[in-house]
């Protein structure tokens, strides 16, 4: 009997842990769509996504070869909502058909979707469960501080930005809490491998 693939939708706030437990999946041979992935494809120099977010920001996002330089993007939109909801209006609808796209050509019983703001955005019609990352703040400062560099002062502007964590884990399907060993992490993973994998869609 042929189905269509299950799709887990993984989110989770900055720094809890998304990528890691995407990569757990991974590991056991999930196949993986990550909307920030393809975010970065699209932004890609030359692109025609590109070339939208350059013609809407102009100098501001621009780097010395008039490439998008993805830091003063980055920064832009969280300092200036109105700037992130422009680039949201570009960036979305051509993630969500992509993710789409993406999704339809696999075949497996189920795959993980990475969307960080699978709320804010709207996208949960993409998906048929959701699965969400949680951990303490001081886990999401230190996490995030590390992989970017960046000072906690700004990594709690862009947690405020967010949904609040309670709000999205009443939200979801399922929860893992990300504040132990990468062991205890790994254990949750297979669980719900095994969970996903009984629940095909005809």
């Amino acid at each position: 009997m042929s189905y269509r693939t299950f799709k887990v939708g993984l989110t989770g706030g900055i720094g809890s842990g998304k990528t890691t437990v995407s990569e757990q999946f991974s590991k056991l041979g999930v196949p993986v769509i990550d909307a920030d992935v393809i975010a970065r494809e699209l932004l890609s120099p030359g692109s025609e996504t590109s070339k939208l977010v350059l013609k809407e920001f102009g100098d501001d996002v621009a780097d010395s070869q008039s490439n998008i330089d993805r830091t003063r993007l980055r920064q832009l939109v969280f300092e200036d909502t109105s700037a992130r909801k422009k680039l949201e209006a570009i960036l979305h609808p051509i993630v969500h058909r992509r993710i789409q796209q993406l999704a339809d050509a696999i075949d497996a019983p189920y795959c993980i979707v990475v969307i960080p703001l699978l709320f804010e955005a709207g996208h949960q019609d993409l998906v048929d469960r959701i699965l969400v990352i949680d951990t303490k703040e001081e886990n999401q400062i230190l996490r995030a501080a590390t992989r970017d560099q960046s000072s906690a002062e700004e990594i709690r502007k862009i947690i405020a930005s967010q949904m609040p964590a309670r709000e999205r884990t009443a939200r979801a399907d399922d929860v893992i809490q990300n504040n132990n060993s990468i062991e205890e992490l790994s254990s949750r993973v297979r669980e719900l491998d095994r969970l996903y994998r009984s629940l095909k869609i005809d």
